[in-house]
């Protein structure tokens, strides 16, 4: 009986590992974006002596634009995004892709990995420009 029981269970715990797996390839977390839609790829650089970067973009409903930027563990990294229509906000994700804020649209967080960040803007209605700015530092 109890053979049975732990057959049971390890089938049981392997098919919930399976649908975990396939909900994350789906949604792009471990990949470090939440999808795999068209919009912009842009690596986002910051001037000399400079610790923020303003950005511009259009986002078509659906799509995504993803910004990279690397941080080190510690720093406070803070976001504002402006919308005519208050319809773009963004996501921040790790360097090991899990989501650190989801559809914001002016944040400040202290990162807990060092590495590549992907900021992810969208919109919640409609198509969408925006006007953004980062900004990392301790």
């Amino acid at each position: 009986m109890s053979t049975v029981r732990i057959a049971l269970r390890t089938l049981t715990v392997a098919v919930v590992g399976i649908a975990t797996a396939a909900v994350l390839v789906m949604t792009g977390v471990g990949a470090g974006v939440a999808s795999a839609a068209q919009g912009k790829d842009v690596r986002i650089e910051f001037a000399p002596g400079e610790s923020g970067s303003s950005f511009t973009g259009d986002i078509v409903r659906g799509d995504y634009d993803h910004y990279h930027l690397d941080a080190v563990a510690g720093q406070t990294m803070s976001v504002g995004l402006v919308s005519i229509e208050n319809n773009a906000v963004f996501a921040i994700y790790t360097p090991s892709g899990y989501p650190l804020v989801l559809e914001e649209v002016d944040r400040s967080v202290v990162l807990p990995e060092t590495g590549d960040y992907v900021l992810e803007i969208s919109s919640v209605r409609g198509n969408a420009g925006y006007d953004g700015y980062v900004w990392i530092g301790w």
